[in-house]
């Protein structure tokens, strides 16, 4: 990030973020790597 970048350029950036956030956690959920525990959240990796 810099300062010259644009609203538009953070707007990309935050996007391409919560694609791949959300693709690793699909791949580790099939995986069965992420479990519940009460109030918690625990993923193998």
């Amino acid at each position: 990030m810099a300062h010259a970048d644009t609203v538009a350029d953070l707007k990309r950036r935050g996007a391409d973020v919560e694609r791949s956030v959300l693709s690793r956690a699909v791949l580790w959920h099939s995986e069965d790597r992420v479990i519940r525990n009460g109030n918690h959240t625990i993923v193998f990796v």
